[in-house]
């Protein structure tokens, strides 16, 4: 069992492994004149350190009968928070900058460990109607 201590010294290691930085693009959707929903989301402009990895992956879930598919595993900071419907952006790899963001959508729940947390994600395309 984990006390106080030793979560406290397992996450800020977590922390320091993480050299990219995203940030949380909060879905954010509006209504048209016709009281449709039309989806958006907003950027927030706070920098979160993150590591992310480009590995594809796909989970089978029985209970509702799909297919989880995604491209990259995003691990941020335990007090972060998130919702399924939000984009992250991801804004540096390796301490420096990207010339170009990459956008990505969260497919399934996000799992919380001792440490942190995981997104799994999906590629969003720059001319995405998501994005």
């Amino acid at each position: 069992m984990f006390n106080a201590n030793t979560l406290s010294r397992m996450r800020a290691t977590q922390q320091g492994k993480m050299q990219d930085l995203c940030r949380r693009m909060l879905w954010s959707p509006t209504t048209d004149a016709h009281r449709q929903v039309v989806p958006g989301h907003t950027e927030i402009t706070v920098d979160i350190p993150c590591g992310l990895e480009m590995k594809p992956g796909s989970e089978n879930q029985r209970d509702r009968v799909t297919e989880l598919r995604w491209d990259a595993v995003l691990r941020v900071p335990i007090s972060t928070t998130w919702d399924e419907r939000d984009l992250v952006k991801v804004i540096a790899r390796y301490g420096e900058a990207l010339s170009e963001a990459l956008t990505f959508s969260i497919v399934g729940p996000v799992q919380r460990g001792p440490s942190g947390c995981r997104l799994r994600l999906a590629k969003v395309l720059p001319n995405d109607p998501q994005n």
